[in-house]
This record gives C-alpha cells, structure tokens and sequence, in this order.
C-alpha cells in the first residue's frame, strides 16, 4: 500500500507540481527580462547656466571657441572635456583666467601659452585649476591664476575637466550628450572675483569622440565633418564635430542658453537589448505552457477522485 501511495506521490509531483515549478521559475526569469528592456530612464536635468569664458579683464577672442570631448564614460556619467581659446586681452597684464560650466567638474587644469612682446619667446604656464562647485545653481567655476612673465596681450587657454550629469540614458542603448552655452551675461561667479565674460559672437567647435562603431543618432546642429581614426586603438574613434555661432552677453535678462545635442546608440547595449527581448518572449511563452499543462493536469486528477 505504501509503495502505491509513493508511487502516485512520485506521479503527481511529476506530472502536476514540477511543470508548475518550472513554469514559475520560466514566467519569473521573462518578466524579469521584460521589466528589464522596457524600464524607463529620467529626463536629463536642464541646467540654468551655460559655458562661459571668464577672466580678470576684458579680452576678445581671435579665433573660435573649441569643446573638445575626449571620452565619454556612459557608466559612471562623466566626460572628459577640454576648452580652449585664443584670445588677445585689452589689458596687459593677465592675472586669472576662468570657466563657468554647468554641473559638477572634477580634476581640472589648464594650459597657457603666450610670447614676449616682440613674439621671439613662448612661454607655458600650468598646473591644476581651482573649481567652485556651487550645489544650489549646480554650476562650476573653474580658475587659474599666474603672473605672466611678458607684457604679451594674447594667449592661448585650454582648460580640461572631468566634467558629470552632462550624458543623459534616453533609452536601454541610447544616450544624449548636451554642451549648452551662455548667451547672457549673467554668470554665478561672485561679483568680488573680478571676473568678466566675453562678449562679442563667437564661432564655436564641438568635437565629440565616440567608438568607431557608435550609431548617431541625431544632433543639433548637424555634423559638418566626422572623421573615423584605427591609429593606436583596436576599437577606432569617431570624431564628430559641430561648429555654430554663439553670441556670448548680447542678450541682457534671464539666463538664454544655445546648446549642441548629440544622440548616439550604443551597439554592444543594442544587442543585449534585442537579446532580453528575445529571452523575455521565449521563457514567458516556455512558462506559461508550462503552468497551463500543471494546472490543466492537477484539475483532470481532482475530477477523477
């Protein structure tokens, strides 16, 4: 009698309880896939404050205004980015040097060059930039001070920072980058700092450097060049580059910022999308015949008791 208690506990475990565990752990793995490729991302914050030149007297651009994006860290929301600008000052003597930028900056420097008066001598100047965060604007000022040690009124800056919350996930694979500008002169420095803004139009470079095989997919403005380069890199990059005017302080009143928008997919993130995708259909649909042939079993046994 026992040995036929087992044996119909060994059949119905079979043929009822295993097909119903293994449709469980089917329909939980395919949801979890599901949920996974169709969660949602937040919208990118917008920022009050654009990219600003600043510095400790009047000066005027001589050429554009370059945004280098070196490297994009998509996981851990950075990117590396440089600034330069060849400028001739009003006033000789130059003592600082600033960047107003959006966000959070992290591991600034900047790099000057200049001449002497009679341009037969260059002269370098760096080291590492100082930055005010400032958390209720959420914007950075980043300085450098030095005492030139010519008369020389131009320069060359590059300022370079690790720059966050610039790149927002807009999708599973996807991810925009914005660069906003200034176009007032209302700048979150202090007013004691002595600092000014540029003002005057000014044409504008963004290059952005992406893998080879990164998918654009959309930018405003348009690329006006894009150059893909294997030299010293198994992966290749893909320089995009953007130029516009800007008309740096023209417009008085609130903050009015002119940004650059580049959206890109990422293809190893594409992939696995299509690949949850897949997996999710599949073991819901395995799951779900199993439970329906573990439940349709267990009802055929209840009637013929």
């Amino acid at each position: 009698m026992s040995k036929i208690l087992r044996k119909l506990t060994l059949v119905r475990f079979t043929v009822i309880y295993l097909p119903i565990l293994v449709g469980l752990i089917f329909a939980a793995t395919g949801t979890a896939y599901y949920l996974d490729a169709s969660r949602t991302y937040p919208s990118q914050k917008l920022p009050k404050y654009g990219i600003i030149n600043l510095a400790s007297q009047e000066f005027s651009s001589t050429d554009m205004l370059r945004v280098t994006i070196h490297q994009i860290s998509t996981q851990k929301n950075y990117v590396e980015a440089s600034v330069t600008l060849n400028l001739v000052a009003k006033e000789k003597e130059v003592k600082t040097f600033a960047l107003q930028v959006p966000y959070r900056v992290e591991n600034a420097y900047a790099k000057i060059a200049y001449t002497d008066a009679e341009k037969t001598s260059t002269f370098y100047d760096q080291g590492d930039a100082k930055v005010e965060w400032k958390p209720e604007s959420d914007v950075s000022i980043i300085s450098y001070e030095f005492l030139p040690k010519s008369e020389t009124p131009w320069y060359s800056v590059e300022i370079g920072f690790r720059w966050f919350d610039t790149v927002a996930r807009t999708g599973y694979a996807s991810y925009e980058l914005m660069v906003p500008f200034s176009r007032t002169d209302d700048i979150a420095a202090d007013t004691t700092s002595g600092l000014s803004p540029i003002r005057e139009k000014t044409t504008v470079m963004l290059t952005v450097n992406i893998p080879a095989d990164t998918r654009l997919i959309d930018s405003i403005p348009p690329p006006s060049e894009e150059v893909i380069d294997w030299q010293d890199s198994d992966v290749g990059v893909r320089s995009l580059v953007f130029v516009d005017e800007v008309n740096f302080g023209m417009t008085p009143g609130w903050p009015n910022l002119p940004s650059f928008r580049v959206a890109y997919e990422v293809p190893e993130l594409q992939g696995r999308y299509d690949r949850l995708v897949f997996d999710s259909g599949l073991f819901l649909g395995i799951g779900i015949q199993f439970l329906l042939a573990g439940i349709f079993d267990a009802i055929k046994l209840r009637d013929k008791k």
